[in-house]
């Protein structure tokens, strides 16, 4: 038993190793943990009321006064773009937790059974990824702006959380095949191994094999697709919300301001700048640190 956990301490150890190594990597989880930060604690950080317009403050320049300048209502726009981060970065993590987590039962489940079962799960992962994605999106988006619709009407119940849950499931739907197909053929691989025979000649049920011994061992590749699945997740709701049908008033965020930002791009490009900024620098810095888990989690992985 110790010398099992001083070789898992070890392995740990090296796995850090070859994350810090990567910069780009190192770097992005700064950055992100200051756009988490900056987003949690946006009351105490904003300058202005993000939702207050001010008719004699408008279009103003990025200044002393408004480090990002005001929009068309005289709204501080780095206000906005820090209470729009909350929304942004909530969307994308928790889109690509649920996303990530529908995926991997699905590729589990059929790699693990195979036949019939497995068939069946990867047909429809192979409709879903058929589906032409935005068409879809914009078709769905448009059901959850009108009210009165079947969709609109069931999220209402969830009151102020109404479109932001709305946009979470629109994007799980449509999020979970990638994962799905990766690790099915990681638990193909996975369940021929000595380990998983051992455990199943042993009389371990199904689940238990499944969920204590393959799962265990695909995790780094389960981790690595939930931090790029942010980075979409957060994609596809800044085009959403870009196309008008995303986030909606009162809530905002960096898809939105986009949105309302085109056109005024020429007269004020800071408020399409600021935005799009965060969207870049978190996307990116998630993109990074997938690469360096990657890495870092990979047995096969060197320098």
């Amino acid at each position: 038993m110790i010398s099992t956990t001083a070789a898992s301490t070890a392995q740990q150890r090296r796995g850090l190793k070859r994350f810090l190594r990567h910069r780009l990597a190192s770097l992005s989880i700064v950055v992100i943990v200051l756009l988490v930060l900056s987003a949690i604690f946006a009351a105490q950080l904003v300058p202005f009321d993000y939702r207050q317009p001010n008719l004699l403050e408008l279009f103003l320049p990025p200044s002393i006064t408004h480090w990002f300048g005001s929009d068309d209502l005289g709204r501080d726009v780095l206000s906005r773009v820090l209470y729009g981060g909350r929304v942004s970065l909530l969307v994308g993590i928790l889109a690509a937790l649920v996303s990530t987590t529908v995926g991997t039962a699905l590729g589990v489940i059929s790699g693990y059974f195979g036949g019939w079962v497995d068939n069946l799960i990867m047909r429809f992962t192979d409709i879903m990824l058929s589906v032409p994605t935005l068409p879809i999106l914009i078709v769905v988006g448009a059901l959850l702006k009108e009210s009165g619709t079947p969709l609109a009407e069931f999220f209402a119940r969830f009151g102020a959380a109404k479109n932001i849950l709305a946009i979470i499931s629109i994007i799980v739907l449509f999020s979970w095949m990638s994962t799905a197909r990766l690790i099915r053929a990681e638990i193909l691989s996975l369940k021929e191994r000595d380990f998983a025979q051992a455990a199943l000649a042993l009389g371990a049920r199904a689940p238990r094999i499944m969920f204590s011994h393959l799962v265990p061992n695909a995790l780094a590749i389960i981790i690595v697709q939930a931090t790029l699945g942010v980075g979409r997740a957060i994609l596809i709701e800044s085009g959403l919300s870009f196309l008008g049908f995303g986030i909606q008033s009162p809530d905002v965020s960096w898809g939105t301001m986009l949105s309302r930002a085109q056109q005024y791009f020429l007269i004020a490009p800071w408020l399409a700048f600021f935005p799009g900024l965060m969207i870049f620098l978190t996307v990116l810095s998630f993109n990074y640190i997938g690469d360096g888990l990657r890495d870092a989690l990979d047995p096969r992985s060197r320098a």
